[in-house]
């Protein structure tokens, strides 16, 4: 005897002639049951007697023992069948030939067709041609049309009249669909299990991924790529309806997502537990959408341990990260195949923005975003909304070097010095089709230029936090003309008993502009400084990772270029604080004139107490500005109060002369005359320069209040004396 076929065969019963007796072609379809049809069951005629023969009179064994064979058939029935033939499936083939299927024999002859298509909702729609009908078989035939339909089109397919061989007659319908290929933002991944666990959740044991249909037609998915990090696999046909999911998973665990479309994908990625980048692409390389999760992304770290779902917070926002992203908010630990219960139509992610920008020739700009970019596909036409608003210069093109890094090619040149602004309009949007929105901001760059030593220079240091875990900050200041581009910059500290480099900090690995005039603080908690000093200026605050470590009692700060070149260096002690302090916790030394010398003692001074002890990202509070000499002696105040609030605590006493070569001794003396405080002894004088006094005498105690002579003493090595006073 010849062996059946599970899933179904064609059967054949002949004479010693060869003549046909009875024939059936038989498929699991035919149990109607899908327990039974797992096997163990055999398939029993109802009626012998019945005319007409296929599906209808066929179902599983009501046998407890599974069969009845040699005797009647357990389902043996004597009720002849009274309704019409129905169609058990409609497959399209191609443009124009379709393939239907139908559960019993039907006359050839009663078959009357029409058909139609249209595109929802409310789209185009039309009439299909019928050019030839073929049967197949009693129960399935072919349809060939003269013309086609749009993709994403239902298609309704009306028989009339059709009638089984006892002559029950009906008027039925069927349709299909041909999905449409999707493009950028149709098919989204909205849900990723990538660890599961029984122990913790009510969730299956098994990886899964949730695609979504955004767009407004069917969307056929077969001959997708799905991607990771390190594979991909193609994706069996299957067709999702507008707002439509469907669950991704390895074959062997579709069977455990019940009531839900779910597809086998073979070579599923194996999704990695603390993160992946994900990936849906046609058959063509076009990006569809693309994630890159991490298990940082759930809500509570709790949840990383596994068996809870990530799922989109809303759909609109393709784009977004983390910030569109939570923990499934179902009992069960995931919601695959339905919406989202994370969903959150209010909750709209933060847009990516240009936060910097330098050029890094002539005619090219680097720009840091805000957050990662992964769609190449949305920037070209966006160069119209682009504007250089205070210029000729027009952008040319656009390059994603990297997620966060986009690169402008401009057409003309940039000059050097000039700071030119840049007007966006609708930038990345990022949205899925039919979501109106807006998102407009403006940046400035400028083109880089090579800093000389000294360019940059250190302006305010904090080596002795308020508190125990509190951050040390670096304040530097831009006092030369030049833009200056901060890029791979770092800060070290000295090891003083070997007088050699010791830890190094990177500024930032990205783009930093620095404008002339410009001050940046860096430290590793820019929270930290925002609470305890109240001048702080958020948006000057840098906040790095690595600072190195600054002793409190002395150490050097040394601010190092990307090429290695030591461009600043400072020697601080503590006892360059005011003397009137009873600690030094929490209080900055600020340089007094930025273009005084580093390593000139007199030229730091603790920030005020009016201001709180430090002036993070802001001019600082014992700035003085200098360079008002044209000849001379010249002292910036007549009146100067020492007392550390940081109003007038230092005296700026400046000189300038028109000759070279000349020798100075300045002191300061009391009302009797009396010398308290040598400033320069002999000292070889610039042509201008200052020097300021700071309240205390030669033996670092603080002068009462009272009148006091600033005496500036002049000569040259020919025995010329010049002798001057103030007041």
């Amino acid at each position: 005897m010849p062996a059946l076929n599970n899933s179904g065969d064609d059967i054949r019963l002949q004479d010693s002639y060869g003549n046909v007796i009875d024939e059936l072609t038989y498929d699991l379809s035919w149990y109607k049951d899908d327990q039974k049809d797992d096997g163990g069951f055999s398939l029993e005629k109802i009626n012998p007697n019945h005319p007409c023969d296929g599906e209808k009179n066929w179902i599983a064994s009501a046998s407890l023992d599974g069969g009845s064979p040699g005797k009647q058939n357990s389902v043996y029935s004597t009720k002849l069948d009274s309704t019409a033939p129905s169609v058990t499936d409609f497959k399209i083939l191609g443009e124009q030939l379709f393939e239907v299927g139908i559960d019993e024999p039907a006359s050839f002859d009663s078959l009357h067709l029409s058909w139609q298509w249209s595109v929802p909702p409310a789209g185009s729609s039309g009439d299909l041609d019928i050019d030839t009908v073929v049967w197949m078989s009693d129960t399935r035939f072919m349809i060939q049309t003269s013309n086609s339909y749009k993709a994403g089109s239902i298609l309704l397919l009306n028989i009339f009249g059709i009638e089984d061989c006892i002559g029950n007659r009906d008027s039925i319908s069927a349709t299909a669909v041909l999905g449409a290929t999707p493009s950028l933002f149709d098919i989204l991944i909205t849900e990723i299990m990538a660890k599961p666990d029984e122990l913790l959740s009510s969730m299956p044991d098994a990886e899964y991924i949730e695609i979504f249909n955004s767009s407004l037609s069917y969307v056929e998915v077969g001959g997708l790529i799905l991607s990771d990090k390190s594979s991909s696999a193609e994706l069996d046909s299957f067709v999702i309806a507008p707002n439509g999911q469907l669950v991704l998973c390895s074959p062997s665990n579709t069977s455990l997502f019940l009531g839900v479309d779910v597809l086998g994908v073979s070579s599923f990625p194996s999704l990695n537990d603390l993160g992946d980048d994900l990936s849906l692409r046609t058959a063509d390389s076009v990006l569809l959408h693309r994630i890159d999760y991490e298990s940082s992304w759930h809500t509570e770290s709790i949840y990383k341990d596994g068996g809870y779902s990530l799922e989109m917070t809303n759909y609109m926002y393709p784009c977004g990260g983390q910030e569109n992203w939570s923990t499934s908010q179902e009992d069960a630990g995931g919601s695959p195949g339905r919406r989202n219960q994370s969903w959150d139509f209010y909750r709209k992610p933060d847009f990516a923005r240009v936060t910097s920008a330098v050029g890094i020739d002539e005619n090219t700009v680097s720009c840091n975003l805000s957050k990662d970019i992964f769609y190449e596909e949305l920037i070209p036409p966006q160069v119209q909304n682009w504007t250089i608003t205070s210029s000729d210069l027009q952008i040319d093109s656009f390059k994603l070097e990297n997620p966060k890094n986009l690169v402008l090619s401009l057409g003309e040149p940039m000059q050097k010095g000039q700071v030119y602004n840049v007007e966006i309009e609708n930038f990345m949007m990022c949205l899925t089709k039919g979501i109106a929105g807006t998102h407009s901001h403006s940046f400035t760059f400028a083109l880089a230029e090579e800093a000389g030593e000294n360019d940059v220079v250190v302006n305010e240091i904090l080596f002795n936090p308020l508190y125990d875990g509190g951050s040390d900050y670096i304040e530097i200041i831009n006092r030369s003309e030049k833009m200056i581009n901060l890029k791979n910059w770092s800060f070290s500290n000295v090891d003083l008993d070997e007088d050699t480099l010791e830890m190094f900090g990177l500024l930032g690995s990205e783009n930093m502009l620095l404008e002339p005039g410009e001050i940046l603080c860096f430290s590793e908690n820019s929270t930290d400084l925002l609470d305890n000093y109240p001048e702080a200026i958020a948006s000057q605050l840098v906040e790095v990772t690595d600072l190195p470590s600054y002793n409190n009692g002395e150490g050097v700060v040394v601010l190092i270029d990307a090429q290695g070149k030591v461009i600043d260096s400072v020697y601080y002690k503590e006892n360059y604080h005011s003397p009137l302090l009873r600690d030094y916790d929490g209080k900055s030394l600020e340089r007094i004139d930025p273009y005084g010398g580093s390593l000139d003692p007199s030229n730091w001074q603790t920030a005020g107490q009016n201001v709180g002890y430090g002036t993070p990202g802001k001019q600082n509070s014992q700035f003085i500005e200098t360079g008002k000499a044209s000849s001379g002696l010249v002292i910036g105040t007549s009146i100067f109060s020492p007392d550390g609030d940081g109003y007038q605590d230092v005296l700026n006493i400046e000189y300038a002369f028109q000759e070279s070569g000349l020798y100075a001794n300045l002191w300061i003396l009391d009302r009797r005359g009396q010398l308290v405080r040598r400033l320069a002894n002999n000292e070889l004088l610039s042509l201008e320069g200052n020097y300021f006094w700071n309240g205390l005498d030669d033996e670092g105690h603080k002068m009462g209040l009272g009148l006091y002579v600033i005496y500036l003493e002049v000569f040259d090595s020919q025995g010329s004396v010049r002798v001057y006073k103030e007041p």
